[in-house]
């Protein structure tokens, strides 16, 4: 990494050149320095001037002013002020000042500026950031700026020394850790991915081929959401098998939602330089700068990449991740490399990831299991044209290229194996290596270890010599090598085998604290193609399944399912390393995932008895800490509390005293077991403490809270009792020790168990006693035991937050807002939200907009004319204060989400920097809600926006359209509008494809109420067909068909004849093995075929239970859909009731999930009440004053004044009732218009607002200004509205205006229609065609147009085909004279 250098001084300074010289001579470090002769004057000085300042500095690492003169010329100090203005935003470039101690003295021009004012404006630029701090302790000790230089030489020295100094106190931002951070847009696959032939085309990788899965994408979003960083966690590792597209995830998160986040990709050749950054980033340069600036560290293969740190070192990597908010981690890796990961770290590092606050494991499942399975099937058939058979259970299975990358190699090993010579070798290596990881954790892996390994099966089998054994060994790795199946490293540089020193068979190496026997050195490591070593494993468990034999020769792995093998396992690794520390690293690495239970106690029972011949052997090794620590781990996994006497009776046998651990590992015993085990566990720890008087430790501490204590109250009085915070306390300043850890284990614990205010103030004061911090993950867990109450929430702010507050020093600086954060998530609406961001922009001084995106998440539709009010405060603070801050369009599409009406949410789209499929959805959710007859209209206006065409192909905008249409010709035109707009016959048939096999859209589909009972039964005949072949079937659109015949209204005949046909098609699943029967399903099934099975005389039956509690019933809709119906059917109060108390009691037994958690609508139905809901902050009831100006005073006292503004719907209510008055005069549009231009309300107008505005004109004038703006605002923009268009067509001022307004509209208005084949299908439109006649008859007859006769007899014509009457509104000579004209041009 080398820094960018420019210089900056006047034109006649020659020493500029020296300095130039001087740094290019450091070219070790610098990479270009530039001065102002550099930059091309052909363009303009001016233009060329501006380039420098707002395109050249912010790209510098280093900004040298030269300042030879009194003053600085404006060029000068137009650079200066740039540097000022970028380091600022980005903490580059760093600024130094080289001032004469003899400045020359000679006459300033305009715009020049004196020394001392540029130093002024200097120091009050920088004042309050952390540099001005490191350059005057660093620098110069002292209040400047600058250095004082005498001449050039002096001047050359000064430039050096401040150079060095800079370097290496690493003050360049590219020297910390910002330095290796890139956009995320600018990720390219190559570089995330661990083995590069991944991201290699010929392999598969396409980066225009990807399909989203909610198991895999939706869970990476929720865990990691990069416009709320808060709550996201702060590790995420994405796990499954090989190929099941882990990296793929994550690189499509990082490129797709993340493009302008900053990301540092970790790699086994990057990670100490990472971890180097780090520290000092997390130390010395976590400031105010720095915080709030987010980085996500991401990593291909987490064990061969974090393996390089060290055991030491990982363990500070994940404890600065919990600790620092702004510093994320995200992760892939192979399920099992990543529990053999874990398996490998004490208890702090174990428990950051095991922690749920903190860290979110995402297990990709197979594809049978995925709740989408026949989508992804489907789509994965589509795309690369492979036939699904049971083996396919990952992506990579379908993927041609990938799957043949595999396939070769495994097959290449196994053809090696076959051959003979050292095949026998290649299989000892792969089965070292599983050993290796299975038995030691190791960072990095050093070769040493599987080859001491492979020497041990060679003597139990081929007994080859010393020489044979060297020479297979290496030909074994070359070959290995060669398929790219291995890396070996030494000293961090890949190496071939012919870089291996001989073998020695009699030297010893320390390694990792012990001494021992080695082939080879340490520093020699190696790695392996995770990827291809799963695929043997596969391949070997496929075997293993088909075979009789347990010790199958023709696996290359061992496969531990069958403990035989794990036995065998074991016995290798010991007699490789047959001492007392093996054992003590064994037996906790057991592999519990993948035996089974009975397996773990036989392989315990393997291990214990090696033990027994170790101390046979060697007597004296009894007293060895690893035998101590052995028999105790053996105790904290005994089966039972009698195998547990049995140790200890041994280990008394054997004069071993128990110690700390022992009891340790007896209270983890107790954790494990339940009743009268866990009683008598606990008093034998008891028992053998007191008579062998042993000291607790906080680990024993820990282990007895967890045993003894069940609320936070008893935990309380134990260690007040105990004074454990005494021994806490002793180790409060050492982070590193293992104590430390534990201290940290035990208030987690505490944490957990807060319960009320009470608690919690007890738990700060054990903090403050026992001298340790609050860290963010234990600050989560304090302030979420107050969810939704707004006393306790206050009060922990207060008592964290007060000055006069003893606790207040426990929060760090850096962690204040992260409270604050905390407080709003948790807060139960938008005013105990808003106090704490409002107490949060009372201590900082500036607004976050971020905080106020999450106040606006526990806001209701009724509260949105106060959030109007806070965010229009809030901009405008930002534009007065800080207008550097952005607002993120996250904000604003929740304000769309929360807009009471349509009409609401329309004017903030113009506020959004950015549109996406987001914003569609949200509105076009509105549309699918609506019971408005037009709904599918309203759809279409929004989806033909120019700025959302380019988002409604998009499955989730589609859906939603699916879900608004009202007719078969609106599911036509959505098909026709997929056409045309996919031109690209294969873009094309890829998203027709995913919409027909989309359940969700199936289901929708069948649901419609313009969908007889006979094609929804085809429907389902289709799905039924296409998948009953699949492992696993969802039930959605089973239960839908079901309500469907239920609620049709067919007779009782016909229904009988159907129900025969579904129960035909669910009698192929006779075992339902292979349909998944959710709670959706049995909701539909017992309102349909079962309603007299839901509860009968107020007791709620057995089966209904059953069924709710075997598919884990998690959605409150669903009772909330039984006890409509059992309200709608009329059964009796005691019925509803129960089923209610039966909701409520499974609510509680399956641990109160949020989505099943009690609201008003389902307790309303029990109070047998209507659900009327509550007003709006639109007020959409009502406007009851009686002339314009009493409305629009009324809407300016009640609205305006409290709230600063309006929202759309409250003013066209307001403008509805004004248009609606009688006898209101000539002069409302005149007042509303006035009254909208004094308020400035034009951008929150709709096209209601131009209706109601354009009734109330009251002749051409008036008409003609609102159609202008009509146009500007509105159809000009390509802005397309059915009412609007529909209004003006049959306005009576636009014809006294000009007849062409009215036609023009009208073929607007019709050609809707037209387009959706839906003419004249409503009510509505006959009206709309009856205002349109009348305007055309009225032409014709005050003005004689004869162009109207024809338009008039069309329209008969329409009115006679439909049976509608056809009516002339008018009288005497006017109507005769019509009606003349109209006969005499008859056609017909």
């Amino acid at each position: 990494m080398k820094l960018n250098v420019l210089i900056s001084t006047s034109r006649k300074t020659t020493a500029k050149l020296n300095v130039k010289d001087h740094l290019l001579s450091k070219g070790y470090a610098i990479g270009q320095v530039l001065e102002s002769d550099d930059f091309p004057k052909t363009a303009g000085e001016d233009s060329t001037q501006i380039k420098i300042n707002l395109e050249t500095i912010p790209q510098m690492d280093w900004f040298v002013l030269l300042a030879p003169l009194d003053h600085v010329g404006s060029k000068t100090f137009s650079e200066l002020k740039a540097a000022c203005d970028s380091y600022l935003a980005t903490g580059k470039p760093t600024i130094s000042i080289f001032h004469s101690s003899n400045p020359i003295h000679i006459e300033k021009k305009e715009g020049d500026v004196d020394f001392q004012d540029m130093l002024g404006y200097l120091e009050d630029k920088m004042r309050s950031k952390w540099k001005r701090e490191q350059t005057e302790q660093l620098v110069q000790d002292s209040e400047q700026y600058y250095n004082d230089f005498s001449d050039t030489n002096d001047l050359l020295a000064r430039v050096s020394h401040e150079f060095d100094l800079l370097c290496s106190k690493s003050l360049f931002m590219s020297m910390q850790l910002p330095g290796l951070s890139i956009k995320g847009k600018d990720l390219k696959a190559m570089d995330l991915y661990y083995d590069k032939v991944r991201a290699d085309s010929i392999y598969g990788f396409d980066e225009n081929r990807y399909f989203r899965r909610r198991s895999v994408d939706n869970r990476i979003e929720k865990a990691l959401d990069p416009d709320n960083g808060y709550f996201a966690k702060k590790i995420v590792i994405v796990t499954g098998s090989p190929g099941s597209g882990k990296t793929r995830a994550v690189y499509e998160y990082v490129t797709r939602s993340m493009g302008d986040k900053n990301i540092i990709v970790a790699k086994r050749e990057n990670i100490h330089e990472i971890y180097r950054r780090l520290v000092m980033y997390h130390g010395q340069f976590y400031n105010e700068y720095t915080a709030g600036r987010q980085f996500f560290i991401i990593c291909d293969q987490i064990k061969d990449v974090l393996s390089k740190l060290g055991g030491q070192d990982t363990d500070r990597f994940f404890e600065i991740l919990r600790k620092n908010p702004d510093i994320f981690f995200i992760a892939t890796s192979i399920s099992s490399s990543f529990e053999s990961f874990k398996s490998g770290f004490d208890y702090e590092t174990a428990d950051i990831l095991g922690d749920s606050t903190v860290t979110e494991e995402i297990r990709i499942p197979r594809i049978s299991d995925d709740d989408d399975a026949e989508e992804i099937r489907e789509w994965l058939e589509n795309e690369y044209g492979t036939q699904h058979t049971a083996a396919c259970e990952t992506v990579g299975d379908y993927i041609p290229g990938l799957r043949k990358y595999i396939e070769d190699i495994v097959e290449k090993i196994h053809s090696q194996y076959r051959k003979g010579t050292f095949g026998k070798y290649i299989q000892w290596f792969i089965q070292s290596v599983q050993l290796h990881s299975m038995f030691r954790k190791t960072s990095p892996d050093p070769l040493f270890i599987p080859l001491m390994l492979m020497q041990t099966m060679n003597k139990c089998s081929n007994n080859d010599s010393n020489d044979i054994f060297e020479k297979n060994c290496k030909r074994a790795l070359r070959y290995l090598i060669s398929i790219n199946f291995l890396t070996l490293w030494h000293n961090d540089c890949p190496i071939n085998v012919n870089s291996l020193r001989r073998f020695n068979y009699f030297s010893k190496f320390e390694y990792d604290g012990e001494k021992f026997i080695s082939l080879i050195p340490p520093e020699y490591t190696y790695s392996i193609n995770e990827l291809v070593y799963e695929g043997i494993r596969k391949y070997d468990r496929e075997i293993s399944v088909k075979s009789t034999d347990s010790e199958n020769t023709d696996c290359l792995t061992i496969v531990t399912e069958d403990y035989v093998n794990l036995l065998n396992a074991i016995d290798t690794y010991y007699m490789t390393y047959p001492d007392a520390e093996t054992f003590r690293r064994i037996i906790p690495r057991i592999p519990a995932h993948e035996c089974t239970s009975e397996g773990v106690q036989e392989a315990l029972g393997y291990i214990h008895g090696k033990m027994r011949e170790f101390l046979g052997r060697y007597p004296e090794k009894v007293r060895e800490p690893a035998i101590v620590l052995a028999y105790s781990m053996l105790i904290g996994r005994a089966a039972d509390s009698d195998t547990i006497n049995g140790l200890l009776d041994e280990m008394k046998d054997l004069s071993i005293v128990p110690d700390s651990n022992t009891i340790g590992e007896i209270y983890r015993f107790a954790v494990f077991h339940q009743d009268s085990e866990r009683e008598r566990a606990m008093l034998l720890a008891s028992d053998i403490q007191t008579k062998s008087g042993i000291d607790d430790t906080i680990y024993t501490h820990l282990r007895r809270l967890e045993c003894t204590t069940g609320t936070f109250g008893e935990a309380a009085e134990y260690i007040n009792g105990r004074k454990v915070l005494d021994d806490i306390r002793q180790y409060s300043t050492e982070p590193q020790s293992l104590e430390y850890a534990n201290s940290k284990a035990v208030f987690h614990l505490l944490c957990k168990r807060i319960k009320s205010i009470a608690d919690c103030r007890t738990l700060l004061k054990m903090y403050l006693l026992a001298g340790m911090p609050v860290e963010p993950y234990e600050l989560i867990l304090m302030i979420r035991a107050g969810f939704h109450e707004s006393g306790y929430l206050n009060e922990f702010h207060s008592l964290t937050t007060d000055p006069g507050s003893p606790y207040s020093s426990l929060l760090a600086d850096c962690h204040r807002e992260l409270a604050i954060a905390f407080l709003i998530s948790n807060s139960p609406d938008l005013d105990t939200s808003y106090s704490f961001y409002l107490k949060n922009l009372e201590r900082t001084g500036k607004d976050n907009p971020k905080l106020f995106a999450m106040c606006l998440r526990n806001a209701s539709r009724h509260d949105f004319q106060t959030v109007l009010k806070y965010e229009r405060e809030m901009s405008l603070r930002i534009a007065e204060n800080t207008p550097s801050i952005q607002i993120s369009p996250i904000l604003y599409n929740l304000m769309i989400s929360i807009a009471p009406t349509i009409d609401d949410a329309m004017p903030i789209i113009g506020r959004l920097s950015k549109i996406d499929d987001f914003t569609l959805n949200n509105l076009l959710s509105y549309c699918a809600n609506s019971k408005d007859e037009k709904k599918f209209i309203f759809a279409y206006q929004i989806i033909n926006r120019p700025e959302f065409k380019a988002f409604r192909d998009g499955i989730h905008a589609i859906g939603n359209l699916y879900k608004t249409a009202t007719a078969k010709e609106h599911e036509t035109y959505i098909e026709n509008m997929l056409k045309s707009d996919l031109p690209d016959e294969n873009r094309y048939r890829y998203i027709h494809e995913t919409v027909e096999s989309s359940l969700e859209i199936m289901n929708i589909k069948l649901r419609k109420t313009y969908r007889s009972v006979d094609e929804a039964y085809e429907l389902l005949r289709e799905y039924h067909e296409k998948f009953k072949g699949s492992f696993r079937i969802k039930a959605d659109l089973y239960g839908a068909f079901m309500r469907k015949l239920y609620t049709y209204g067919i007779d009782e005949k016909e229904y009988g004849i159907y129900k025969k046909k579904y129960e035909k098609l669910i009698n192929e699943y006779p075992d339902n093995s292979r349909l998944v029967l959710d709670e959706h399903y049995y909701s539909c099934l017992y309102r349909s075929f079962r309603k007299d099975d839901i509860v009968r005389n107020g007791t709620v039956t057995q089966d209904f239970k059953s069924d709710m509690e075997r598919s884990g019933a998690r959605d409150r809709k669903t009772f909330l859909n039984i006890l409509n119906f059992l309200k709608t059917e009329k059964y009796d109060r005691k019925d509803i009731e129960a089923v209610y108390e039966y909701y409520l009691d499974w609510y509680e037994r399956s641990g109160k999930p949020a989505t099943l958690a009690p609201n008003k609508d389902i307790v309303q139905i029990v109070q047998d009440q209507e659900n009327t809901g509550g007003t709006t902050g639109s007020t959409k009831g009502e406007v009851k004053a009686k002339t314009p100006e009493e409305i629009l005073k009324m809407i300016e006292q009640r609205y305006i004044n409290v709230y600063g503004s309006l929202t759309a719907t409250t003013l066209n209510n307001a403008l509805k009732g004004i248009a609606q008055l009688k006898d209101a005069g000539n002069v409302r549009y005149s007042l509303c218009n006035d009254f909208i231009k004094k308020h400035r309300l034009e951008d929150i107008l709709t096209d209601k607002s131009f209706v109601f505005l354009t009734k109330m004109t009251s002749g051409k004038d008036e008409f003609s200004e609102l159609l202008g703006l009509i146009e500007e605002m509105f159809v000009n923009k390509g802005y397309i509205s059915e009412i609007l268009f529909g209004t003006i067509a049959g306005c009576d001022h636009a014809r006294k205006t000009d007849i062409a307004i009215n036609r023009r509209y009208y073929e607007k208005w019709i050609s809707i229609y037209k387009e959706l084949d839906w003419e004249f299908r409503l009510d509505n439109n006959w009206n709309t065609l009856y205002r349109y006649l009348t305007v055309e008859v009225r032409n014709l007859a005050f003005s004689g147009d004869r162009s109207s006769i024809p338009v008039i007899l069309h329209i008969k014509k329409l009115m006679e085909e439909h049976g509608k009457p056809f009516s002339i509104k008018l009288y005497g000579k006017k109507k005769i004279l019509v009606e003349n004209l109209l006969s005499e041009n008859r056609t017909d």
